[in-house]
């Protein structure tokens, strides 16, 4: 462990035992979270970059933490209520809002498809809540109509089990191995996990039935997260003591699931042998203690980690003004004209795997790559019926700038002039090897698109880098090399099942990529005419965007 983690984690742990003395009851559990569970989960979650280093975000969530948690200790020494205990409450507010903050940052960073971290980054984001309940009870205000004891059992729920269910669910996929059967259950388990809290609160403000339903599936969800636990994930840990810590946290969680239901049909029965009072302590204490605290304990010494970085990705820096168009390179000093490429890759075989063979590519397919100035292209654009409409305002704007400027309506054949230049960009550390691919309308000049190629290699393979430069930023497609029938050629940003890449479009910001709802796909093949053909189709959100069909045919030489 990091010594400064170990120092300010005995600072709070000292502040803790500091506060237990001087508090009086469902504080004195809040304080678990507040002093021990929140930089454990911290420690658990660190962005760590390619080059190795952990994000400043989070460097400073680790490093701020016993500051806050102390003004929070503090807060509850004070009547809730009063004004001082109000203004101490403050700074926890803003850190749990902060920690929301870092989990909005790695969920745009990395996009939706990485499942197990995504329920990571849910229930950082459900830390907001928390804290903002928690400062609006010592302030004595009121919430969503809570107020008071009910405000305060709130900002408990959203201080151990809304945040630690889903972020527990995410180190058991970081630990499970795809192939196995049990992945479609995790994938269902886990997205219920990250939902049934957020159901929870809008069913107890809204509609009782809607509670009930969410509460059912949050159980059913724990219940199976228990059986990850002691039947997939023991078998991994070969320490004893840390198996069975961790085993201990999953029983305890199913035996207070058993308590509540119980003590929820005593109740309606008439019978009811636990107060309320009582119920919130061993059924919080136990949640808090045995199920949080405790499971912390066992994740923090196995601390499984991401099972691949998509943060830093490579980025060209190239970014646009105010208009693009076809001469921006060389109004930016970016044009080498001394360099000469003929193709979008100099050799395709460097895109070779053990999944992707590109002597099994057509050879014309590998030309039109590797010869790229030997070919014209005509161009059919088709925008699908429910963004037609979009379409013409986004037709403004892309004429506005010359940028990736299509046509809004499915006009006839278009022919499109290209040429390739080399470009030189000295931000640029991973790839000097830069071309930029400019096509241009025939009949009018206007830009259609300026792309910069190049490509990198990433834990045993390949990736295309294109980047389309646009006000103030760029876009950024990685993309991935796929077999088609027939030696066809699929080049696609669409996520694998299973398996995880850099494949997707990006808006790059410079130090931060942010994954877009926006997918393409290009097949390009050989008809049985010998014509090279290619249909490059669009997805936003998963549904059809666009298609563009592709007749690419050799340059007539006189």
């Amino acid at each position: 462990m990091d010594n400064s983690f170990v120092k300010n984690l005995l600072i709070s742990t000292f502040l803790w035992i500091v506060f237990v003395a001087l508090c009086d009851g469902l504080e004195k559990l809040l304080l678990i979270s507040i002093f021990l569970a929140i930089p454990l989960l911290l420690f658990l979650v660190p962005t760590i970059k390619r080059d190795g280093s952990d994000s400043r975000y989070h460097s400073f969530l680790m490093g701020y933490h016993p500051y806050v948690a102390f003004t929070m200790g503090l807060s509850f020494i004070f009547p809730s209520g009063g004004m001082i205990s109000g203004i101490l409450s403050i700074p926890w507010a803003i850190y749990m809002s902060s920690i929301a903050g870092y989990g909005i940052r790695r969920l745009m960073e990395r996009g939706w498809h990485v499942l197990e971290e995504n329920a990571i980054d849910l229930g950082l984001i459900y830390a907001a809540i928390g804290g903002i309940s928690l400062s609006t009870y010592s302030f004595g205000g009121s919430l969503l109509h809570y107020s008071g004891q009910m405000l305060l059992l709130t900002a408990a729920h959203f201080h151990f089990a809304s945040i630690f269910t889903p972020v527990f669910m995410g180190l058991v996929g970081r630990l499970l191995c795809v192939d196995k059967k049990s992945n479609n259950l995790y994938r269902w388990t886990t997205f219920g996990m990250i939902i049934s809290p957020f159901f929870v609160g809008i069913g107890i403000y809204t509609n009782h039935t809607v509670e009930i339903i969410a509460v059912l599936i949050y159980t059913i969800c724990l219940f199976i997260y228990s059986y990850f636990i002691l039947i997939h994930i023991s078998k991994t840990i070969e320490r004893l003591t840390i198996r069975l810590v961790l085993q201990s946290s999953a029983v305890i969680v199913v035996l207070t699931i058993i308590l509540s239901v119980v003590y929820s049909l005593s109740n309606l029965l008439g019978t009811s042998w636990l107060s309320i009072d009582q119920m919130i302590w061993y059924h919080g204490g136990s949640n808090a203690l045995g199920f949080v605290l405790v499971g912390l304990i066992g994740w923090v010494y196995i601390k499984p980690i991401e099972n691949t970085s998509l943060y830093s990705l490579p980025q060209t820096n190239i970014n646009g003004g105010k208009i693009i168009g076809k001469d921006f390179l060389d109004l930016h000093n970016l044009s080498v004209y001394k360099t000469q490429y003929a193709g979008l890759v100099d050799n395709f075989e460097k895109f070779a795997r053990n999944d992707f063979f590109p002597t099994q590519i057509h050879p014309k397919i590998r030309s039109f790559y590797e010869n790229t100035v030997l070919y014209d292209l005509a161009a059919q654009i088709t925008w699908h019926r429910g963004f037609r409409f979009f379409s013409k305002l986004y037709k403004y704007w892309s004429t506005k700038i010359q940028q990736i400027n299509l046509p809004t309506k499915s006009e006839a054949v278009i022919q499109v002039d290209s040429k390739i230049i080399g470009v030189c960009n000295e931000d640029q550390y991973w790839n000097k090897n830069l071309r930029a691919w400019i096509r241009t309308y025939k009949d009018t000049d206007q830009t259609m698109f300026l792309a910069v190629y190049s490509d990198y290699h990433q834990d045993n393979e390949q990736y295309l880098h294109i980047t389309l430069p646009i006000p103030r930023w760029n876009l950024t497609g990685i993309l991935r090399l796929e077999h088609g029938a027939d030696l066809a050629l699929q080049i696609t940003s669409l996520p694998r099942r299973g398996r995880k890449g850099d494949e997707g479009i990006y808006l790059m910001i410079k130090g931060f990529s942010l994954r877009l709802p926006l997918n393409e796909h290009f097949l390009i093949w050989v008809d049985e005419y010998g014509r090279l053909q290619a249909t490059h189709r669009m997805w936003l959100f998963g549904i059809k965007l666009l298609n563009i069909e592709y007749e690419i045919s050799g340059k007539y030489v006189n």
